[in-house]
């Protein structure tokens, strides 16, 4: 999958390449910035919300604290007043029944409008006599002080009874009770019975009560049995809370009730026992950072198009160079020896444009000479100055300089600086070689040269052929005609291996044969039929260049004018021999005489 991706990635222009590359780099950053900016996002919101119910449990026990100290100074104004206890504590025979129970009734009503929220007084003295102020007393009410009214309850402090249910119905109020003792002389200190103030419970459920909850949450007063005694959700009052809700104060809770997701939070009540509860829907909780998420989606395509507008800039900045020293090779592939390459940065391309203007111009002074003393020169002079322009032209192949380049620029791409520079100096060592004015060269130079042509080769070429050589070391030191070497080389990768699928093999051979030497050069490439081997063998026997020319333009380089060069300077006893097999390789000879150090 991957390999076909970069398939189809290696069809694209390099400038569609560069924007693809700075693209997915880009939204690489984007995507991973927008997950952590999420995730900060989710942890604040739940901090923020959690903190705001921390605030409101707060509130909310202020409240009920502060009510209950308000119910509690009321109660004590009822039940510890000595007119109240001297009328309940009257001996039989003093007052009337009936007339005491109006007195204390009386007395106990004129205290209600102390506190909005108290519905009544019920006083029940410790001979079970009950007093009760001027209301409706409910059913479940008068059940449960039949059945508690002679029980102690607490210090003399008030405390909160749990709400009545009869029958799954939750009674509409609920109780604040204390025990009374006389603060009479006669019975100081003494129980005299227990105080009820009767509250309304909507009261209760108006301390709990906050508009800036989020849809959905519910805030709940749990007592004991886990019963839901208040709660903004009125349907939920006098129900069990979830089993999954745990009543502990602890931190923060996740839990599944009725396939909603809920945050939840308890806290213990002071003074009262009871918990306090706050649900919240985790799809309100974090419906703000799923609109910052989903804002971060379409923000997204901003940045990559301006990635792409900036990378198209640089894109243009990083080719024009390699565009201006391709277009150069181009015109003087065509002819124009006046080129010149001009840069005003000092980069890796520096030195292959000095060396190309150098190249340019040593070759443009070779040709003007030829032209200003082609008069003079006899034939033969003239043919080899002509050949040796031929030669020089053929190493200096424009298209191999331009393919070259082009692999630059994949080198660049995939920020290969290595290979980069290890190519640039390949070419500097190649120009500097090929334009050097001496006609012979130590053979160990000329293999030199052939190794820096491969390496550059390999570089574009990394598993295309292997290279195998066998000199004979006492030749390494002999000189002979320059760039000969080379030439049959790339004659035998382009020509014999360029087409063979799989990895090609390329040898060179080199050793003594009586005074000469008998340098082969082998290919397993695609070989040639017996009709092409035979017109080419023909020219090279004829050395005549007409014959050759439909051979020329498919063989590359020109192995005739190889074997008129070797001629020209050895004599015709020397020269080039073909053999080649379809489908099974080619071998080239070349024969020449020995020249030891200080020859010609």
């Amino acid at each position: 999958m991957f390999s076909r991706a970069l398939s189809y990635y290696g069809r694209y222009k390099l400038r569609i390449q560069l924007i693809l590359i700075n693209g997915m780099i880009v939204l690489t950053i984007i995507v991973v910035m927008g997950a952590i900016a999420a995730f900060h996002n989710y942890n604040s919101t739940k901090k923020s919300v959690s903190n705001s119910v921390d605030l409101l449990f707060n509130q909310v026990n202020g409240r009920l604290v502060e009510f209950l100290e308000s119910v509690d100074l009321v109660s004590g104004a009822v039940f510890l007043n000595n007119d109240f206890q001297k009328m309940v504590l009257l001996e039989a025979g003093e007052s009337d029944g009936y007339d005491r129970y109006l007195n204390v009734r009386n007395y106990m009503n004129g205290y209600r409008e102390l506190n909005h929220s108290i519905k009544g007084f019920v006083f029940v003295d410790s001979s079970g006599n009950r007093y009760v102020s001027s209301f409706s007393v409910p059913s479940e009410l008068t059940a449960f002080l039949d059945a508690n009214e002679r029980d102690g309850f607490g210090d003399g402090s008030m405390m909160l009874l749990p709400l009545f249910l009869r029958e799954d119905r939750v009674s509409s109020v609920y109780l604040g009770i204390r025990e009374v003792r006389s603060i009479l002389d006669m019975k100081y200190m003494q129980k005299i019975g227990v105080g009820f103030v009767v509250l309304d419970r909507n009261k209760l459920d108006s301390l709990i009560d906050d508009k800036f909850l989020k849809p959905g949450s519910e805030v709940l007063i749990v007592g004991d049995g886990r019963r839901v005694i208040s709660s903004t959700d009125k349907a939920g009052v006098g129900k069990r809370i979830d089993e999954s809700v745990s009543t502990e104060e602890q931190r923060d809770q996740f839990v599944t009730i009725d396939r909603t997701r809920y945050m939840v939070k308890t806290s213990r009540l002071s003074q009262t026992g009871l918990t306090l509860v706050a649900k919240i829907p985790t799809d309100e909780l974090f419906k703000e950072a799923r609109t910052i998420a989903y804002s971060l989606l379409f923000a997204i395509p901003i940045p990559i198009v301006l990635a792409i507008l900036i990378n198209l800039y640089f894109n243009i900045l990083i080719t024009k160079p390699l565009k201006k020293l391709t277009d150069a090779f181009r015109r003087f592939a065509s002819g124009d020896m006046t080129i010149q390459i001009r840069y005003s940065d000092n980069n890796e391309l520096t030195g292959i444009a000095r060396q190309f203007n150098k190249m340019v111009g040593e070759i443009h002074e070779l040709s003007r000479r030829n032209l200003a003393t082609q008069q003079q020169l006899y034939e033969s002079e003239l043919a080899k100055k002509q050949f040796e322009l031929d030669g020089l032209h053929s190493q200096i192949n424009s298209h191999f300089l331009y393919n070259t380049l082009n692999s630059m620029v994949g080198m660049a791409l995939t920020d290969s600086k290595q290979e980069i520079i290890r190519t640039v100096e390949n070419l500097g060592n190649f120009f500097r070689y090929s334009v050097n004015v001496n006609d012979f060269v130590e053979i160990v130079d000329e293999l030199k040269h052939l190794d820096t042509y491969l390496d550059i080769q390999k570089l574009r070429f990394p598993r295309k052929f292997r290279y195998l050589s066998e000199i004979e070391p006492a030749l390494l030191h002999h000189r002979m005609l320059k760039l000969v070497l080379q030439p049959l080389i790339e004659n035998a990768l382009f020509h014999g291996l360029e087409h063979k699928q799989g990895k090609g093999l390329l040898k060179i051979k080199m050793f003594s044969s009586g005074d000469d030497m008998l340098l082969q050069v082998f290919d397993n490439g695609m070989g040639m039929d017996i009709q092409t081997l035979s017109r080419l063998n023909a020219s090279l026997l004829s050395g005549d260049e007409e014959s050759d020319t439909r051979d020329k333009d498919r063989r590359g380089v020109g192995l005739v004018n190889i074997h008129r060069r070797i001629r020209l300077h050895y004599g015709d006893g020397y020269g080039i021999r073909a053999k080649s097999w379809e489908n099974i390789g080619t071998v080239v000879s070349v024969a020449i005489p020995k020249m030891e150090r200080g020859g010609i």
